[in-house]
């Protein structure tokens, strides 16, 4: 974060009233004292885990929660604390640590979200901003760390059994004694709502891949979504966890596999690659969904990310009022119809196919002949074009390519998914500087073809191509693009792709996204949004 300041050296006193001495560590760490060893003075050193240290700042919350405050109270007002934010692991030398210096106000409270906010937006938030500047601090300290744990401190961490923390240290700085005191305080996260039923699905049974999550204690008939995920193959979990925390109850689906020999492949419950991939699959289910006893059929809702956008879309058109679709959720889509050489096709040395079929036959879509998706393509055009992007990647300056510079050549033809016969609610989220596909622009354009629709259709600008609520939002790139494995004379490539955006904007993107949404799926008006000067209304 900005304005790190670093002390050692200081005599700071601890909550049990002994003093700890703080060591000074050569790489500029945390000090050892909060995270590996203690030295009491009246004492021999023992080890301390962190956790023994640091007891709760709050009750255990909802790891895709937007509203997670992080509020330090009980400081000496006026004072300078270095805040030190900790987020460990299960792999301990991926554990982050972010660092800032604040000053606790006439109270003696430094609201850690506020200080977020204030470095996002450039201004003072409103009072209904601050609701969610705790969860913009922890993905800030998630996503762009000003160091990581040197081995030594991180393997004192604890492993993560379940869920997952947030360890904050707060001490002053302050030269000589008296000092005041250090503040040692956690939070506790946790992947799925409490009390929350998950049944997993039986491929051979059920036909598909993937589960249902009901909120604790559900009673009669409930808002329902289905949702699947986009070109990475895996179900949007986080999206799963929070939809089922406000009430919904959910139907999450896995529609593909980059893995062959999955046995679910062979009997047809899942397909390999979107590669004439059945959209029927998506309606399966559907009609599964709105069968079941806890399902109000006339509340029934599809939400897809990225591909899965795509494929929200489609299903609109194809099949949205046939089920009754109450809303269509296409997160970051492309309105046009791609082939299957951007999710592995050029790297197997298939043909070019349409990612989709229907009744059996190929959907119309755009070749890859007026694209790019090969790393060295991308790379010429990007540099052509004066718009290379470079990275540091494990302390590597990269030079790494948007893959929507061979999409933004596509061009509305007979593959554009016309949604304009369509009787439910479009709700669609998309990010100004994805740096993956233009999927701004294809939200500009179901706009255009809904014009009189009740729909909530957003851009936020400045936003890239972000994960899902409770997970990383991060403007780093993925270190493989394609995960296939080839042999013989063919080599097997990755490509960093940049998802864009900044972080900063990337964290409020989140929090955005989860708003629109389940407003939307409400059925509640979205015309007052916070951050209201990241919010484009196409």
């Amino acid at each position: 974060m900005d304005g790190v300041k670093r002390s050692s050296g200081v005599l700071v006193p601890q909550g049990h009233g002994q003093v700890v001495a703080r060591t000074k560590m050569a790489d500029g760490g945390l000090p050892l004292d909060l995270l590996e060893t203690t030295r009491r003075v009246s004492a021999a050193p023992r080890p301390l885990r962190a956790l023994e240290s640091f007891p709760p700042l709050g009750p255990p919350r909802l790891a895709s929660d937007p509203e997670i405050p992080l509020v330090l109270s009980g400081l000496v007002p006026g004072v300078e604390y270095s805040i030190a934010m900790a987020r460990p692991h299960p792999e301990p030398n991926k554990s982050l640590v972010a660092e800032l210096v604040a000053r606790a106000n006439a109270d003696g409270v430094i609201d850690l979200g506020e200080l977020a906010l204030r470095r996002v937006l450039k201004r003072d938030p409103t009072a209904e901003e601050l609701r969610y500047g705790g969860t913009v601090a922890l993905k800030l300290m998630t996503e762009k760390p000003m160091f990581a744990l040197p081995p030594v401190q991180a393997n004192m961490l604890p492993a993560l059994k379940k869920g997952d923390r947030v360890l904050i240290s707060a001490q002053p700085l302050v030269e000589s004694p008296p000092s005041p005191p250090a503040v040692l305080a956690r939070q506790e996260l946790y992947a799925v709502p409490e009390g929350a039923v998950r049944r997993d699905f039986d491929p051979k049974a059920d036909g598909m891949v993937g589960y249902t999550l009901l909120p604790k204690n559900a009673n009669g008939k409930l808002p329902t979504v289905v949702i699947w995920g986009g070109s990475g193959g895996n179900i949007p979990n986080g999206w799963a966890n929070y939809l089922v925390s406000q009430g919904f109850a959910v139907v999450a689906l896995r529609y593909f596999t980059y893995d062959a020999k999955d046995p679910n492949v062979a009997s047809g419950a899942i397909h390999h690659l979107i590669n004439e991939l059945p959209l029927e699959r998506f309606e399966r289910a559907i009609a599964w969904a709105k069968s079941q006893s806890f399902c109000d059929a006339g509340r029934l809702s599809v939400l897809g990310e990225s591909r899965g956008g795509e494929a929200a879309l489609l299903v609109a058109k194809h099949f949205g009022n046939k089920w009754g679709l109450r809303n269509v959720v296409p997160l970051r889509p492309l309105d046009i119809v791609v082939g299957s050489k951007i999710n592995g096709a050029d790297f197997l040395g298939e043909p070019e196919l349409s990612s989709w079929t229907l009744a059996g036959e190929p959907v119309p879509f755009v070749a890859k002949a007026k694209g790019v998706t090969q790393p060295e393509e991308a790379l010429e055009l990007a540099r052509k074009s004066g718009k290379l992007r470079y990275v540091n990647w494990e302390g590597k300056k990269l030079a790494v390519a948007d893959l929507r510079a061979g999409f933004d050549s596509y061009l509305p033809t007979q593959s554009t998914i016309d949604v304009s016969g369509y009787e439910g609610r479009i709700i669609s989220v998309g990010a100004n500087d994805d740096a993956l596909w233009p999927c701004e622009l294809a939200v500009r354009r179901v706009a255009a073809q809904r014009r009189g629709r009740d729909d909530v259709l957003v851009n936020v600008r400045g936003a890239g191509h972000y994960t899902a609520p409770g997970q990383e939002s991060t403007a780093i790139p993925s270190s493989i693009y394609l995960p296939v494995e080839l042999s013989g004379t063919n080599v097997g490539k990755s490509f960093l792709a940049p998802n864009g955006g900044t972080p900063e904007v990337n964290a409020l993107y989140d929090v955005l996204n989860q708003l629109v949404v389940v407003r939307g799926l409400r059925g509640e008006k979205v015309d007052s949004l916070p951050f209201s000067e990241l919010v484009e209304r196409p």
